[in-house]
Parts: structure tokens; C-alpha cells; sequence
């Protein structure tokens, strides 16, 4: 790396740490949710339980390995128990995975493309959504960078460290590994990368500790990976398939990145000339053709509910692609073209779908405008002495106020019923609400009050039985 370019990455990556502290300190006080409120539940047992077992018990426990509970555990007993603690633990997370991140761009940008171009890829909503999110999700995607980048410099060493962490932190581990498994097989035939004895431990030594988990977790509970009623099933029907191919579709256009497939299809020519031609290139298709059709089969099959979340790393891949493109193939639009992409993937913050479909919650920074809403209904309900065990919602609002570190319930809250409920929560935020219902409350019930904050509401209906 020469001396102008070493400086560049260090600048971008101190510029884009200063974002991401500034990012802590906006949501600092933002709780856990979405898929994040399992894990704390997990977590909090560890802790509760004084570590004296990672394998959390059967009723909350839906297979996925323990890394990531365990470090929010860890970093609890060590700090305290709040939800500051567990957001500078996020914090750490993404700074190594923005660290990987500008490593990757510099090993698979073209010669002449501007290392500052890597703010297009920074800027993908996902990515910036899940930098928020009290997940395990930024875990998987720095080990999934760090894997991608041990391969491409054949550290093999570092692979056992980033296939480890990946196995150990999601199930989903499981198909990154089988990804860059194929991934490393085909760079070794093709020359790239160079055939070696530590290749072998560096896929071994991984799959063991993996296996040592698995086995502790039959011992422990009976079965191990997937459990008898785990949503982790084959599909049934090729209607479901149909539905969860074009979903795995949508969740490559969402949030802006339309645009960005959009452009690349109009110059799918200069794609395929560019493989041809540059080997850097090639080596980009390629990575990002296979993790795209590993994690294509491997959740379109499935019965799990396809979140936009999971593709994470196929975004990053994407757009380091149309970062190459439009800085080797488009000459005269080309500032139009940036600035477009920009606009675009800022404005994906603020996609927000009919209440009837389903939306990826954690998967843009409009799920922030969540909280604020729900603290003024909240204190509605207050002020006008409206009881919540009157309510009925399939919103987390029964979870403690201000740090959802326990399933402890702060709230009494009804389950949502259309019969038993004197009042009704509807909000786009709730996925789980049939249309019908929605219909029915809307259509039939008092409407009480509404509060909204950029398209994201939650209204308050009155039962008029």
C-alpha cells in the first residue's frame, strides 16, 4: 500500500469511527427490539444464572450459538446491567466491522477507484440500521468480513479465529461457512490464492469447537441445532417457495437499492467484459454470486420468515460492485450518477409500506421513530387514566420502559383479541396483526388516538361493545 493510500484508509476510517460514536450517543438510550428482545431475554439469563451454563433453557432457547449473549452477559457483569453497557459492546462490534469493512473495498476496488467511494457502501440502509441494533447480527457480518478478507490474503491463522466467531455466533455461521468454503475452493483451482496445510485446520479446527457446542447443547436439552418445533423447517407447497423467492428478491431492492440494481442491469455488458478483463474484479463476482446463491437456497426453502438483514453482506458485495462499474464504465454521468446513489440509499431510511405489509423493522433507521411514538401514547394512556390491561396489542409495549434486559413485564398488557379487548393497539410496526383484523378495528371500532413520527403510528381503538 503506498503512503498516500495508507493515509487515506486510516482518515476514512477515523472519519467514519466518529460517525459511528455519534451514532452511540443518538441511540444510546434506545432499548432493545425487534429480534434483539430474545436475545437480551438469553443474555439476562447467563447473567441472572452467574454463567454456570451458555446453554439457555428449552423455552427460550431457539438453537442459535451463544457467543453473542454471552458478551452481552460478560460485559453486563463487568459494567452494569443497563442498556449503555450493551450499546458500547455494539460499539466495539462496529468498529471492527467497518475496519474489515475498508479492508475488503481495498482489496476488491479497481486500481483507479477512489478509496472515498467506500462511503457509497457504508451508506447502505441495512448496514447503518443494524449498526443500532442490539442484535447479533453485526457479530456475524464481522466475522463474515474478516473470513472473506483471511481468504483473500490467505491468512489461514485468522481464518480459524473469523470461522469460529461465525459458527459461533449464528446459525446462519453455518451458511457463510459453506459459502466461503466454495468460495476458497474455486480461487484455489483458479490460481488466486495459493494451496496450503494449514488449509485444513483452518476449516477443522472450527467445525470441532462448533461440534463441542452442538454436543453440549444435546446434552443439555436433547437435541441440538434445530429443535421438534423450530420455524426452521422445509417449506411446504411451491406457492411458500414462490413467496419467499420474491421476497428474497425484495429484500435486494429495498430501501434504495433498486437504484443500485437498477444501474448494474443497464450495464450488465460492462460487468461481464470487466470479469473477463480484471482478475480483482472477477474475484468480486464471484464472491458475491456465491454467498448470494448459498443464502438464496439456504433461507428460500425454509420456513423462517426472510429478513432483509440476513443479506447483509450481498449488499456490501453489490455495491462494491456498482462503486467499480460506475467509476470504469460511466464516464459522462457519472458525478449524476454518485450523487443519485447517495440520495437514494439515504432516502431508503424512509420506505415505509401500507400497515397491511409486512416490513424488515430493523433493517432501516425508521424503526427509531418507534420509540418516540410509543412514549407519547404511553403517556396518553396516562393522562387519561386508561388502563393498559384493557389493551390489547402484539406490540412489545409489555416489556420494561427504558431497558428491555429481562422479560420481566413493566406493563399488563392484553394479548390481542378481538372479542375479549375493551381497546386495541393497530400500528404499521406490528407485523403479526392479520389484514382481516386490521380491516374489522379500523373499519368498525372508535377510533381514540393517533400518534405518528415519519410514517411510522401507532393508533388507539375503542371496542364499541
Amino acid at each position: 500500500m503506498s503512503r498516500l493510500k495508507k493515509y487515506s484508509f486510516w482518515y476514512l476510517y477515523i472519519g467514519i469511527s466518529i460517525f459511528l460514536v455519534f451514532l452511540f450517543f443518538v441511540t444510546k438510550d434506545i432499548p432493545f427490539f425487534w429480534d434483539g428482545l430474545t436475545k437480551s431475554q438469553r443474555a439476562d439469563w447467563i447473567f441472572e444464572n452467574n454463567f454456570k451454563s451458555l446453554i439457555v433453557p428449552n423455552e427460550i432457547n431457539s438453537g442459535h450459538p451463544p457467543l453473542w449473549i454471552f458478551l452481552l452477559a460478560l460485559f453486563w457483569k463487568l459494567f452494569g446491567k443497563t442498556v449503555l453497557v450493551s450499546r458500547v459492546l455494539l460499539l466495539l462490534v462496529n468498529l471492527c466491522v467497518y475496519y474489515q469493512l475498508l479492508k475488503l473495498f481495498e482489496k476488491l476496488a479497481l486500481k483507479n477507484v477512489p478509496i472515498i467511494l467506500v462511503l457509497i457502501v457504508c451508506l447502505d440502509p441495512t448496514l447503518i440500521a443494524q449498526s443500532t441494533s442490539l442484535n447479533n447480527d453485526m457479530l456475524l457480518l464481522f466475522f463474515s468480513l474478516f473470513a472473506l478478507n483471511s481468504i483473500l490474503s490467505s491468512s489461514y491463522y485468522l481464518l480459524i479465529l473469523a470461522y469460529s466467531g461465525l459458527l459461533l455466533t449464528n446459525l446462519r455461521g453455518i451458511y457463510m461457512l459453506g459459502a466461503f468454503s466454495i468460495i476458497h475452493l474455486f480461487f484455489i483451482y483458479k490460481g488466486f490464492v495459493q494451496l496450503n496445510r494449514k488449509l485444513v485446520l483452518s476449516y477443522l479446527i472450527p467445525l470441532t469447537i462448533f461440534g463441542v457446542f452442538a454436543y453440549f447443547q444435546y446434552s443439555a436439552l436433547g437435541w441440538a441445532i434445530l429443535k421438534d418445533n423450530s420455524h426452521r423447517k422445509a417449506v411446504n407447497g411451491n406457492a411458500n417457495i414462490i413467496k419467499n423467492i420474491l421476497a428474497y428478491i425484495k429484500c435486494y431492492l429495498d430501501y434504495g437499492r433498486v437504484f443500485i440494481v437498477g444501474v448494474l442491469i443497464l450495464k450488465l455488458k460492462s460487468v461481464v467484459s470487466l470479469c473477463r478483463e480484471n482478475d480483482k474484479f472477477f474475484k468480486l463476482m464471484v464472491s458475491f454470486i456465491v454467498v448470494s446463491l448459498v443464502l438464496f437456497f439456504g433461507t428460500v426453502l425454509m420456513s423462517n420468515p426472510i429478513g432483509d438483514r440476513y443479506y447483509i453482506l450481498g449488499y456490501i458485495l453489490l455495491l462494491v460492485i456498482f462503486v467499480n462499474i460506475i467509476e470504469r464504465s460511466i464516464s459522462k454521468y457519472k458525478k449524476i450518477t454518485i450523487v443519485t446513489a447517495i440520495a437514494v440509499l439515504l432516502t431508503g431510511h424512509l420506505w415505509i409500506y401500507p400497515v397491511t405489509i409486512s416490513q424488515a423493522w430493523d433493517s432501516s433507521l425508521a424503526h427509531l421513530n418507534y420509540f418516540p411514538v410509543k412514549e407519547k401514547m404511553e403517556n396518553y394512556l396516562e393522562e387519561e387514566h386508561i388502563e393498559t390491561k384493557n389493551i390489547g396489542t402484539r406490540l412489545p409495549m409489555s416489556y420494561e420502559k427504558n431497558a428491555y434486559l429481562s422479560s420481566e413485564k413493566k406493563d399488563n398488557y392484553a394479548s390481542f383479541s378481538l372479542r375479549k379487548n375493551d381497546y386495541i393497539f393497530i400500528s404499521n410496526v406490528d407485523n403479526k396483526t392479520k389484514d382481516d383484523d386490521i380491516y374489522i378495528v379500523t373499519q368498525n371500532w372508535e377510533h381514540v388516538k393517533t400518534f405518528s413520527q415519519l410514517g411510522v403510528f401507532i393508533s388507539l381503538y375503542k371496542n364499541p361493545k
